[in-house]
C-alpha cells in the first residue's frame, strides 16, 4: 500500500495525475492536503507525517 498525496493548492495537472495514479494503483491510499501546494510534507508537515504513519503502521 501507498500514499498519494496533492494539495488542494496544486496545479490541476498535478491533481488529475495523482487521481489517475491512484485510480490506477487499488491498494493504494489517495489524501488531499488542506492548506498545501505542490510539496505537501513541507507545506503541511504535521498531516503529512499523520498520513504517512496511518499507512505503515
Amino acid at each position: 500500500m501507498g500514499l498519494i498525496g496533492v494539495g488542494e493548492n496544486d496545479n490541476d495537472l498535478a491533481k488529475k495525475a495523482a487521481q489517475m495514479w491512484h485510480t490506477s494503483e487499488p491498494c493504494s491510499e489517495y489524501k488531499k492536503f488542506t492548506g498545501a501546494g505542490h510539496i505537501v510534507n513541507m507545506d503541511t508537515p504535521e498531516q503529512f507525517n499523520k498520513a504517512l504513519e496511518k499507512i505503515l503502521r
